[in-house]
């Protein structure tokens, strides 16, 4: 399968996650990429993004292995017209705690044309139980957002664990996000950086808090789009991370 798969992870919620993929997404979508949204979030926050909650198809659905699934609900811009789809959560998915790690590897291998998509962009919980580990396990790459703190230092160092408990191969790169001058502390942001086993997943640049990145998750769908400094970060952090 030529089609990339990504999946934004992370041990605890806050980090920006769902955040910074959408920005990923929107940079891609907008340079003509085919995109497929996988939401396994029982919050459902990419599905509310994306306005597609109540879809007939969900990742439900995918996850009980009906790969047969010609109703994938396609992304309404006002303005644009770009070929991104989404399959959208349902807050029951968060009953699926027993499934298999690869469950949705395996299905997402059988599903008929699924190379029409240049990236397939998985969204799971903010937390870790058998979603994240089935996002994780059908990932090409991981991308791990994490704030700079003391315990999202922490944080990063077990879901570096979990990824290597679980033998999941797929490249991972760890990211600095949501970073504030003012507030981050100094010593933190070197806990990460001096990290022997963090140093080969970290990348070297990060993405500071800015109120257009959490206006964008807003305001997508009435034709907002990032400009100026937070689009250069994020093009920036597309061309050095995701492609």
């Amino acid at each position: 399968m030529n089609t990339k798969i990504y999946t934004f992870a992370s041990w605890k919620g806050g980090t920006g996650k769902t955040s910074l993929s959408c920005a990923a997404i929107e940079t891609l979508a907008k340079q003509g990429s085919g995109i497929l949204i996988i939401d396994l979030d029982s919050n459902l926050s990419m599905s509310s993004i994306y306005n597609a909650i109540g879809a007939n198809y969900t990742s439900i659905d995918l996850l009980n292995g009906n790969i047969i699934c010609p109703n994938i609900t396609s992304i309404r811009m006002s303005d644009r017209d770009i070929k991104a789809f989404i399959i959208p959560s349902d807050l029951r998915i968060a009953r699926l705690n027993n499934i298999s790690d690869r469950v949705l590897k395996t299905y997402l291998s059988k599903i008929k044309n699924i190379d029409v998509y240049d990236y397939i962009f998985i969204d799971p919980p903010g937390t870790m139980n058998a979603l994240t580990r089935n996002a994780m396990v059908a990932a090409d790459k991981i991308i791990i957002p994490a704030m700079i703190s003391d315990i999202d230092y922490q944080a990063t160092g077990l879901i570096m664990e979990e990824l290597e408990m679980i033998g999941v191969d797929a490249d991972v790169k760890i990211v600095l996000n949501r970073f504030d001058a003012k507030r981050t502390p100094v010593d933190a942001e070197n806990r990460f950086r001096h990290d022997e086993k963090l140093q080969p997943f970290l990348w070297p640049g990060k993405i500071p808090s800015m109120k257009s990145i959490c206006r964008l998750t807003a305001e997508l769908l009435t034709g907002y789009s990032l400009q100026g400094a937070a689009k250069t970060i994020i093009d920036n952090f597309v061309e050095e991370v995701i492609k």
